[in-house]
């Protein structure tokens, strides 16, 4: 029997991203699991059909959040825990970290922690080695096959253009992403099961995190400035015989850096 947990995150839709004027994300409108987190939950998934164990997923956010691991359940997660406080608003990786790690000490041990390689709110890629760093736990990225001997994880993973096997005492964390698998879709029974089922939510508080520490307060990482970036294309018509429009070319590419003579 196995204790695992996934680390969760809900976020905004690719075409629904938004920011507030003090370059602070907001969580409204279309709203998705994280395609990482997906993956990451498809691999604990895996290893509960081998070895037994129960699957606990994590997630930091705004009440609507409790959504994301609804989700999870319905793909066969067993339990859901959202750390939800509006003293949160604004938090950056640092912070997101330690409240994670408190949670997972909390609820844990825990013998694997899986999570998405990175989000695609934020696309920093910071918290999994950040956790692993809090915790003081080894972290495996790039895998593709897992298997449990004796109290130890053994992982073939991708480094480079080789495939490496490590091995590690439990417990770890394991990074996954699109690359790793293809999540399940949701069977109808476990849709209703989800929904049925309750998600257990906690604050700060109950975790024993100051609120100083927390939040844009608690953050070193301080947002100075949003643009969006606005991508043009000129057309350019090319005209007279091929060897002229060849030479035009050549010209065109070369002076545009694209092109090396």
């Amino acid at each position: 029997m196995v204790n695992i947990a996934v680390l969760v995150k809900q976020v905004p839709a690719s075409q629904s991203v938004k920011m507030d004027k003090n370059g602070m994300l907001v969580r409204e409108g279309d709203l998705i699991v994280n395609p990482d987190d997906l993956a990451a939950l498809e691999s604990a998934l895996r290893i509960k059909e081998i070895y037994g164990g129960q699957i606990t997923t994590v997630s930091m956010g705004p009440p609507q959040a409790k959504d994301a691991l609804l989700e999870a359940k319905a793909m066969g997660a067993d339990k859901g825990i959202l750390i939800s406080d509006p003293k949160l608003k604004g938090s950056d990786t640092w912070v997101t970290t330690k409240v994670l790690a408190a949670c997972l000490k909390r609820f844990g041990p825990f013998d694997l922690i899986f999570a998405g390689v990175e989000a695609i709110d934020g696309n920093t890629a910071h918290v999994p080695y950040q956790v692993s760093q809090a915790m003081k736990i080894p972290l495996i990225t790039q895998f593709h096959a897992l298997k449990i001997e004796h109290n130890r994880l053994i992982a073939n993973r991708i480094k480079g253009h080789e495939s490496q096997q490590t091995q590690t005492a439990l417990p770890v964390i394991l990074t996954a992403n699109k690359q790793t698998n293809r999540p399940r879709y949701y069977d109808l029974q476990r849709i209703k099961h989800a929904f049925d089922a309750s998600v257990e939510t906690i604050d700060l508080q109950q975790l024993g995190i100051d609120e100083n520490d927390a939040g844009v307060k608690g953050s070193p990482t301080q947002v100075l400035k949003i643009s969006q970036i606005v991508r043009k294309r000129e057309n350019k018509r090319l005209e007279g015989t091929d060897k002229e429009m060849g030479n035009q070319l050549i010209e065109l590419l070369t002076r545009n850096n694209l092109l090396k003579t």
